[in-house]
């Protein structure tokens, strides 16, 4: 039993007449007796019976068409739903951003986008990027920023543009004997205890290869999966650390030195989505927001 089979039946049992109700579908009259012969057989009762040169409905044909009317319209109103949710610029989109964005970044864009479109709602949660792709993924949430990470690779199901890059620089607290300094080479930091990103974290393999093509022999004492809980390690002067430097722009609590040493030292930032061959308008107005901003930013 398919759809196009019952409002072939709603017309027929209208009408009460194959001609006509042939004329109303624009199809051929055999057609649509083919369909009805075939709709009848599978319900297992006859629906219509010839009166004459004419049919009439059964009284089985009557109580089907109730259900049918019932289903027809609940079933145009479902479409007609979904074609203006896919259209309407309201809702709720869901974000899993990276720690240092989820703090920073993500309240800017979430508060110029409400500004042009007050009757959207969001729904947000901070976690490691290796965490925000595979919630993405999941469709556990809408969207995802994260630093850019191999892993990448893994996730075919999804699209990733890249917003922007990050620049890696070093923290310390405000009483560490480099605190005064506004630059550093890595490996000045070599004895100094070290608190690291987990390798979770999108930006663990950027940091360590540039620790890398220093030479710099560093020692990691502690390791920690988010931007908070590393600002607060080195706010109380446990270990310095290295992170971009959105997450750290507004911190008081810490002094940021910038690495001098001629080496790749950005972290490249992603916004993803799952990939599918049609998006809410909302989600695509969201994306081309967010990569409009950067855009501009980049121009400045």
């Amino acid at each position: 039993m398919n759809y196009q089979h019952l409002k072939y039946f709603q017309a027929v049992a209208r009408r009460e007449n194959y001609q006509l109700a042939a004329q109303d579908l624009f199809i051929t009259q055999p057609t649509l007796s083919r369909a009805i012969a075939n709709l009848e057989s599978e319900i297992g009762f006859p629906l219509f019976e010839k009166q004459g040169r004419n049919i009439r409905i059964t009284a089985f044909g009557k109580a089907f068409s109730t259900y049918v009317d019932s289903a027809i319209d609940s079933i145009d109103e479902g479409v007609m739903h979904l074609r203006n949710m896919a259209n309407s610029m309201e809702g709720c989109i869901s974000i899993s951003a990276i720690y240092g964005f989820f703090y920073n970044q993500l309240p800017i864009l979430l508060s110029a986008f409400n500004e042009k479109y007050p009757h959207v709602t969001f729904k947000t949660e901070s976690a490691t990027s290796a965490d925000v792709i595979q919630h993405v993924h999941d469709e556990k949430f809408d969207i995802g920023f994260h630093c850019g990470t191999p892993k990448m690779h893994y996730y075919p199901a999804l699209e990733f543009y890249q917003l922007a890059s990050s620049e890696l620089v070093v923290i310390t607290s405000k009483e560490h004997p480099l605190a005064g300094r506004s630059s550093v080479s890595l490996k000045e930091l070599e004895g100094y205890p070290y608190v690291s990103f987990s390798p979770e974290a999108g930006s663990y393999s950027y940091i360590q290869q540039m620790f890398s093509d220093a030479g710099a022999n560093i020692h990691t004492r502690y390791m920690v999966s988010d931007d908070q809980g590393i600002l607060n390690m080195v706010a109380n002067n446990l270990a310095f650390s290295t992170i971009i430097e959105e997450s750290v722009r507004n911190s008081q609590n810490v002094s940021m030195l910038r690495i001098v040493d001629d080496i790749p030292k950005t972290v490249p930032i992603y916004i993803s989505l799952k990939r599918k061959q049609q998006r809410l308008l909302l989600l695509e107005t969201f994306l081309q927001k967010a990569l409009d901003h950067y855009q501009f930013e980049a121009e400045k």
